[in-house]
């Protein structure tokens, strides 16, 4: 995970949507979904973002 940019007009909530790049792979490594190779980052409601590491960003 890398932090791209810092908020710093509010603090994030659980109602707050971030946009994103992502790929999605398999255990062996296999890329099945990529916002990357679209072209386009996904939006998300941050409540349904994998949650390990964003506590690091504050």
């Amino acid at each position: 995970m890398k932090l791209l940019q810092k908020e710093t007009a509010r603090s994030r909530c659980s109602r707050s949507t971030v946009k994103c790049h992502y790929h999605g792979t398999t255990i062996s490594g296999k890329v099945f979904d990529s916002s990357v190779k679209r072209g386009t980052p996904a939006s998300f409601p941050l409540n349904r973002v994998i949650a390990v590491g964003l506590k690091h960003f504050n």
